[in-house]
């Protein structure tokens, strides 16, 4: 749509990763709250057994694995989709759509693909 209304590839591109680093972030201080707040649970709920328990502790290296972590699904989830996505001529993608409503091979077999990885892992838990 933004194509459509004269937006330029990198405006569109730029956008699309501002937003993913913003919802990655997002999930980032979440999370690290979280781990904050149920850290003495968790410990306390842990097995005497487990080696140097005491000594865990949420520190600035934690802190900053969990900003690399973000910014790098930032990078993943954000970018490289966006780049892709916007290589596509506005009236050509309007065109194929046109064409068939049905999915294309490599979009249902990474949807069967999601779904069995996703019924597989719920035995697990």
């Amino acid at each position: 749509m933004r194509f459509a209304l004269g937006a330029r590839r990198l405006q569109i591109v730029r956008q699309l990763f501002c937003e993913s680093i913003v919802l990655s972030l997002i999930a980032g201080v979440l999370g690290v709250g979280l781990a904050y707040v149920g850290f003495d649970a968790i410990v306390s709920l842990a097995p005497i057994e487990v080696p140097r328990l005491d000594e865990a502790v949420i520190d600035v290296r934690a802190l900053l694995f969990a900003l690399v972590l973000c910014l790098g699904t930032a990078v993943m989830v954000g970018l490289f989709p966006a780049c892709r996505h916007s290589r596509v001529a506005p009236l050509a993608g309007l065109h194929e759509r046109s064409r068939s409503a049905t999915p294309t091979s490599s979009f249902t077999r990474a949807r069967k693909v999601l779904v069995t990885a996703q019924f597989a892992t719920s035995w697990y838990c």
